[in-house]
């Protein structure tokens, strides 16, 4: 496989803290135990990205211990928005004495949860990444984890959840720096060894590890978008893929392989090129999105290696002019007619 030009990449933090007075959400009254749930970002959300805004509910593993006794208060409770309050069905009280630990995870479906035995603890999940499109989140909560829950003088607030995003959002850009007034296309885009299977455990933060029975996979980006009713783009242009989810990387050396079609119309004629790309070794972290750019150049576009004579590369057309030499004149007599030869 044949390198055939760089892909910078950005990694931004997705996330950043905001203001809890976003979050006002009361499960029920009194001395009930009462969440708040509020996903902790600092970018506005597109169509898969769970936002405050579209995130209507979640899920809630909780425990409870005092002495030897342990208790199962919470075992994926629904947890549903219902205008600004969050709630769910059957009541669970506080209890004096006792220690809690409680686990949030959204969306409903995200795949295994292996839930913990021992209050402090927060369990696994086993996930399938699938096409990419599940953004997974999740947060817990340890504040009476250490010390027990005293309700004598005063009811316990919510249990306050900032979800934080447990993926990585990645995305393509392909720009068009062709210089003979090329326009372009980019289309099948394609991480061909993406991960598919890994585990999470949970904690303040989470740690991955993949699968054992992990078997990489394609993860399909699509087209890049184009302008409504274009099929092409420019130069100068820069188009990018939609994003899409993957399993944090969890070896700094892991390398992705990205396959993609390009296609150029120049001189009234296409031409289509196909590339296979590998990506530098990046360590992908949970909760960042990366972009991944490349520039489409008359170096590297066809993908072409001036090495093989069966995958040519783009040369350029060039001309080079000289002017022959003029013979020299050729001495003709021209003879004129005498005078008395004339008509009258």
């Amino acid at each position: 496989m044949k390198k055939v030009f760089l892909m910078a990449v950005a990694a931004v933090a997705m996330l950043a803290s905001c203001s809890n007075d976003e979050t006002t959400g009361k499960a029920v009254k009194g001395n009930a135990i009462q969440f708040d749930g509020f996903v902790n970002k600092s970018v506005k959300g597109v169509d898969d990205d769970i936002t405050n805004d579209n995130l209507n509910n979640f899920q809630v593993w909780g425990l409870m211990s005092k002495g030897e006794q342990t208790g199962h208060p919470f075992d994926g409770t629904t947890v549903t928005k219902s205008g600004s309050d969050w709630t769910y069905t059957t009541p669970v009280y506080w209890e004096n004495g006792y220690k809690y630990s409680f686990v949030a995870i959204a969306p409903a479906g995200f795949g295994t949860f292996n839930a913990p035995s021992t209050v402090g603890e927060h369990g696994s999940i086993d996930f399938e990444n699938g096409d990419g499109t599940t953004d997974l989140i999740y947060d817990i909560d340890d504040t009476y984890a250490t010390n027990a829950v005293s309700t004598t003088t005063v009811c316990p607030g919510p249990i306050n959840f900032t979800f934080n995003h447990l993926l990585s959002r990645v995305m393509f850009e392909f720009k068009n720096a062709m210089d003979d007034n090329s326009t372009i296309n980019v289309t099948g885009v394609t991480i061909t060894n993406a991960n598919t299977k890994a585990t999470a455990t949970l904690g303040a933060t989470a740690t991955w590890a993949l699968a054992d029975d992990n078997a990489p996979a394609a993860l399909n980006f699509g087209d890049v978008l184009l302008d409504a009713e274009a099929t092409d783009y420019a130069p100068g242009a820069a188009k990018a893929t939609d994003h899409k989810y993957m399993i944090p990387a969890t070896s700094a050396d892991q390398k992705y392989v990205v396959t993609f079609l390009v296609t150029r119309h120049h001189s009234g004629v296409t031409d289509q090129y196909n590339h296979e790309v590998e990506i530098p070794a990046v360590t992908m972290e949970q909760g960042k999105s990366y972009k991944f750019t490349a520039e489409l150049n008359a170096q590297n576009i066809t993908g072409g290696d001036p090495d093989d004579p069966d995958n040519p590369q783009l040369c350029p057309i060039k001309f080079t002019a000289s002017v022959s030499d003029w013979d020299g004149f050729k001495e003709t007599e021209l003879v004129l007619p005498s005078a008395g030869s004339q008509e009258p």
